[in-house]
C-alpha cells in the first residue's frame, strides 16, 4: 500500500526506500524514504483500523498534536483523502524544515512526514501531490 520511490519526483533528487517496518496496535506499515545525500527524508506510515470511524478519530487526535510533535504550524484542510490535513513550517526546535499531510481512506489513516534542511523547505504542492499518490495506492491496495 505504500508509495514507490518512483512516485517521489524532485528535480535533481533520487529517493530510495531505506526501510519498511510493520506497525502494530493498530496494524499497518511504515516506509522511510531518503534522497541520495540523506538531506531529505519522507516517513510514510499507514495505520489500518477496524473501521472508518476509528481511523477518523486517530486523524483528529493526531492533527491536534502536530504543532508540538512535528511541525510548528497550524494544520489546514488539504484536498486529499477524507479529512485531509496539512502543515508546512519549521520543526518545533527550528533545526529542520518539516511538512506533514495526513488523511483517512476508509479504515486506513495515512501520515506522510517530510524533513529537510531549514533553508530547504518542502513546497506545499509537492506534499499534496505525494499525499494524493499515497491515497491512490491505498485505494488500490487496501482489502475491504
Amino acid at each position: 500500500m505504500l508509495i514507490k520511490p518512483s512516485d517521489i519526483i524532485v528535480p535533481g533528487d533520487t529517493f530510495t526506500l531505506m526501510q519498511t517496518l510493520p506497525v502494530t496496535n493498530p496494524a499497518g506499515v511504515e516506509g522511510v524514504f531518503a534522497n541520495q545525500s540523506a538531506s531529505r527524508k519522507i516517513d510514510d506510515t499507514i495505520y489500518v483500523y477496524p473501521d472508518a470511524g476509528a481511523a477518523s478519530q486517530a486523524l483528529d487526535a493526531s492533527a491536534k498534536g502536530v504543532q508540538e510533535l512535528s511541525v510548528k504550524a497550524t494544520p489546514t484542510q488539504a484536498d486529499v483523502g477524507t479529512g485531509g490535513q496539512m502543515a508546512v513550517g519549521p520543526s518545533p526546535d527550528g533545526s529542520k524544515a518539516k511538512a506533514i499531510v495526513m488523511f483517512t481512506e476508509g479504515k486506513a489513516f495515512a501520515v506522510l512526514e517530510f524533513e529537510s534542511p531549514p533553508n530547504d523547505p518542502v513546497p506545499p504542492d509537492f506534499v499534496l501531490d505525494l499525499g494524493r499518490k499515497q491515497d491512490a495506492a491505498i485505494k488500490s491496495g487496501l482489502p475491504a
